[in-house]
């Protein structure tokens, strides 16, 4: 997602969530941006919420951001199946229909209608304080698969 020239050049910068203008006015001329969308995620002084990401996302439209990485934690699903489309049609049906449910086809439209491009990450480990060698995280291309991949 990131190279290792970008790495050089990466920014953090501070939100209030005011309104997307003052959030595309931090974002400056960045052609990335990363927002972590959860319970566990606070911002200057509360929680991220799903209305603070469409901020977030406008705001970075505005900037003329070409990708906005949303990571967002399993707590925003209140029932998981362990489907990395539970916490992903929750997430987005709070954030373009305002607690509004929407189908997946009717999601996939809303994201299609922007003119930034998306990572979506499903982030389940944030609260896993087990060394890292434990971790069982694989990223291959799409398609493939390894025996031990899904532990």
């Amino acid at each position: 997602i990131i190279s290792n020239e970008e790495l050089k050049r990466l920014n953090a910068v501070e939100s209030a969530f005011e309104s997307p203008e003052s959030i595309a006015k931090a974002i400056g001329n960045a052609a990335k941006a990363v927002v972590t969308v959860g319970p566990g995620e606070n911002g200057p002084s509360t929680a991220v919420t799903a209305l603070d990401a469409l901020k977030v996302v406008q705001g970075a439209e505005l900037a003329g951001v070409q990708h906005v990485v949303l990571i967002y934690e399993v707590a925003v699903t209140p029932v998981s199946t362990y489907n990395v489309l539970d916490g992903l049609s929750s997430f987005f049906s709070n954030i373009f229909s305002f607690n509004q449910e929407l189908s997946l086809p009717e999601l996939l439209a809303k994201v299609a209608e922007t003119e930034i491009g998306y990572t979506l990450i499903k982030a389940n480990l944030a609260d896993d304080y087990s060394p890292e060698s434990s971790y069982n995280v694989v990223i291959r291309p799409e398609g493939s698969a390894a025996q031990d991949d899904y532990k």
